[in-house]
């Protein structure tokens, strides 16, 4: 397929399961066919509502019925519509995403894919979910039911719209209108492909999407991916915070949160847990 809206065509039950690696897009993808599917139905009222939900927040006891009042909550819409919503869930008139099946809990997982094919086993809607292909097992989702498509890593041609689309965007947030260096996409492609340790990057979107941020502000690139990281974070705490003296604390915070949840194991993390850490 050339892309989501084509796969979902070409999945004769309208169910997928999209799998990739870490930074291949999944949720990106996942996010833009809600938005599409949002500014359909906003011109026609009688497209599908999408729905996203990303699953670690998703107990299988409380099912979507009563997990789309804090949905709406969290979104700053009256829960009141969430009515709404599970008519259009109930009649077969919905787009549901579903998110991050690889960051379930794995003592919860088996429930909410069990959930999953229950629920999508009833007639109408279009049922996503994406994961990890290392947490994903063949079978887990009723078979003929759903059908499995991979993401594939960026082309020669797909990362040279990006790089321009990307590097045009973030010189004016850095630089503003003016010419810096880093700004050529071709430079950026060039030293990408020649460097020993980031030509692989060019195939994920995410680490091409941080190599072009490091590259936009610096002109080049990082020796390593570890360096890759610091130089994003460093990117990004310059354009939150001017006083050099707070971003040195913030940075020093933020390492020991990092290294706190790197021992404690997890993959996912409550707002509340951060404050507690915190």
């Amino acid at each position: 397929a050339k892309d989501a809206e084509d796969a979902i065509r070409k999945s004769p039950t309208s169910r997928l399961i999209i799998l990739g690696a870490p930074g291949a897009g999944k949720s990106t993808m996942l996010r833009y066919l809600v938005v599409r599917a949002a500014q359909q139905a906003r011109a026609n009222a009688s497209d599908r509502i999408p729905i996203y939900i990303y699953l670690p927040y998703l107990q299988p006891s409380q099912a979507i019925q009563g997990y789309l009042p804090i949905l709406l909550d969290n979104l700053g819409i009256d829960i009141n519509y969430a009515r709404v919503l599970w008519e259009e869930i109930e009649q077969g008139r919905a787009l549901i995403c579903l998110d991050g099946l690889d960051e379930v809990p794995a003592d919860q997982r088996k429930a909410i894919i069990a959930w999953v094919n229950s629920k999508s086993s009833d007639e109408g809607n279009v049922w996503i979910v994406g994961s990890r292909f290392s947490q994903y097992k063949t079978g887990q989702f009723r078979r003929g039911l759903f059908s499995t498509w991979e993401l594939q890593p960026l082309t020669a041609e797909l990362r040279q719209a990006l790089a321009k689309q990307l590097l045009t965007e973030l010189d004016e947030q850095i630089h503003g209108p003016t010419d810096a260096p880093g700004s050529d996409p071709s430079s950026f492609l060039h030293a990408l492909e020649k460097h020993p340790q980031a030509s692989t990057w060019g195939r994920n979107p995410l680490l091409f999407s941080l190599a072009a941020i490091v590259f936009a502000y610096y002109g080049t690139l990082p020796a390593s991916r570890a360096t890759l990281y610091q130089q994003v974070i460093d990117a990004v705490l310059e354009t939150r915070q001017i006083d050099p003296i707070r971003r040195t604390m913030i940075r020093e915070v933020i390492s020991s949160l990092a290294l706190e949840f790197y021992q404690q194991k997890r993959r996912t993390f409550t707002r509340d847990d951060l404050l507690g850490l915190l």
